[in-house]
């Protein structure tokens, strides 16, 4: 706990250090960028000039070699390089990992013309997306069931139409607001397989409001609602009052069965908390058949959709209808085809090499070159069935 409070406060002056570095034009030290990423180095050197949706100023305007200069000693920046490799080649490339960290942030962006160009940083870009992400990123991380492990990679692969940078707020935000615990990491850096723990204050966080639901009860149900406060209440003393070692009670081992190593919450326990935490309970207790499905806003889509193409069609192996219609149908094959297809032997037109593929639920096998190729025939020879 100890080692986890140091590394947390040397973040912190990490963060707080190369804000000043940039201020002053000076360089950050090497030990202090070490407990941030290059991407929390470059945002938490610009924080400072946030225009916060206001035009930008010329206090506001930094030039990249300013950013460069406050960065540069980052530990994670091109280093290995061929001892016949000049040392202005080694700083180019440097640099263009620093611009392409610049790029991917939604929050920078750049005033004026490549040569001599400045930037600005604008909290306001990201407000709304972080306002409509962060809930479904905690939805995604309440449904995953108790006992299993999620991390920012399996959020990324079921969240794909955003950009993983927004998943990336969205989590920060959480722990930063003692919701969850993991993501940040227990060392230097974030590497995307810490697993998300849920904290006690998950139940109790909602920073940007929460929805009001009109519903009756019985009058011998509403009357639970006593037994159940002060029944939590003395959980949470149970579990306030335990040790590490101490063998669980009926009741602990009762609250673990429903939601694995999550605490109850924390201080009063309210009407509308008791109904959340029963909701919950009873989502992880019946066999999930079916999922509601709900259209992500427009402003969130802002990955780019990654596509297959039909790049080579292998030799040999047969499919029955079954087989091909079920590939297709699960790929979402979303190509207008050409109404005369290539005879065999003649080569595709570009239409049919296109191959646009929906990969949002199956973004993980996107760079399986394997995958590609059997996605690539089955495709084709789905499309030449149909075709028939």
């Amino acid at each position: 706990m100890v080692d986890k409070a140091q590394n947390m406060g040397a973040k912190a002056m990490a963060r707080k250090a190369v804000g000043l570095a940039l201020k002053s034009k000076t360089q950050t030290t090497r030990k202090h960028l070490s407990h941030l990423t290059s991407r929390e180095a470059v945002e938490y050197a610009m924080r400072p000039m946030d225009v916060s949706g206001a035009p930008p100023t010329e206090e506001h305007l930094v030039r990249f070699d300013t950013i460069w200069n406050a960065v540069r000693n980052h530990p994670t920046l091109p280093r290995n390089f061929s001892t016949k490799t000049s040392k202005a080649v080694r700083r180019r490339r440097k640099k263009d990992a620093v611009r392409r960290v610049i790029k991917a942030n939604p929050r920078l962006k750049r005033q004026g013309a490549t040569k001599g160009a400045r930037y600005f940083y604008d909290s306001s870009l990201a407000s709304e997306k972080l306002k409509l992400l962060t809930p479904i990123v905690l939805g995604e991380i309440m449904r995953t069931p108790f006992i299993n492990e999620i991390n920012f990679e399996d959020l990324c692969q079921r969240l794909s139409y955003t950009d993983p940078a927004n998943v990336a707020d969205a989590l920060s935000n959480m722990e930063e607001n003692a919701a969850i615990d993991g993501y940040l990491g227990e060392g230097t850096s974030t590497t995307g397989d810490e697993k998300i723990r849920l904290k006690p204050g998950i139940w109790k966080y909602h920073p940007f409001g929460k929805e009001t639901y009109n519903f009756t009860l019985s009058e011998h149900t509403s009357d639970i609602f006593a037994d159940l406060a002060l029944n939590m209440f003395y959980l949470q003393a149970e579990f306030d009052n335990a040790s590490p070692g101490d063998e669980l009670s009926e009741n602990q081992s009762k609250w673990f069965d429903m939601f694995g190593a999550t605490a109850p919450p924390e201080g009063m326990i309210s009407k509308s908390l008791i109904v959340e935490v029963a909701l919950w309970n009873l989502y992880h207790s019946l066999p999930r058949m079916a999922r509601a499905r709900s259209t992500a806003p427009d402003v969130l889509r802002d990955a780019p959709l990654q596509t297959v193409s039909v790049e080579a069609v292998m030799d040999g192996g047969e499919f029955t209808n079954t087989e091909i219609e079920a590939v297709g149908a699960a790929l979402s094959v979303n190509q207008s085809v050409d109404k005369t297809l290539a005879e065999e032997g003649e080569p595709l037109s570009e239409i049919d090499q296109s191959g646009g593929v929906d990969q949002s639920a199956l973004k993980a096998l996107a760079d399986d070159k394997d995958f590609k190729d059997l996605v690539a025939k089955l495709t084709l020879t789905y499309l030449k069935e149909r075709k028939d």
